[in-house]
């Protein structure tokens, strides 16, 4: 019986231990950036509206590793080139911002140790579209 409760107690604790790392991994949830365009571009955009609709599906996933005090960006589908990013804060000034390529299936980290507290964007370029997610850093 003692055994039994052992082993019991150890898969809890196990549990626990794997709870407890998932929970430092905040998804950021990306959304179009919608932009004021021309007749001339909406007419060009729509043509281009399948394309934007399978660029929506095959986003990267981005999230915030409390933990690590780190964003991370990891493309599931496909490998982009030439990912515009940049981190702003409440008041939409660029803190630090890079172009990446992001391969499938390979984390990139962007540290933000450096930040203080506070409510913060990301913003991803992609084929000429943009994204936004905001993430909160305690």
């Amino acid at each position: 019986m003692k055994k039994l409760r052992k082993q019991i107690l150890l898969i809890l604790l196990m549990f626990a231990l794997i709870d407890g790392k998932a929970q430092t991994m905040e998804p950021i949830l990306l959304t179009e950036i919608d932009t004021e365009e021309t007749e001339e571009e909406a007419s060009e955009n729509k043509i281009h509206s399948k394309r934007d609709l399978e660029l929506l599906s095959i986003l990267p996933v981005v999230q915030y590793d409390t933990e690590a005090e780190s964003i991370i960006i990891e493309s599931l589908h496909v490998s982009f080139t030439s990912v515009t990013y940049c981190i702003t804060d409440e008041n939409d000034a660029v803190l630090t911002g890079n172009e990446i390529d992001l391969p499938r299936n390979c984390e990139h980290n962007i540290p933000l140790s450096h930040l203080p507290q506070g409510t913060y964007h990301i913003v991803l370029e992609i084929d000429g579209i943009r994204f936004t997610g905001e993430f909160e850093k305690f």
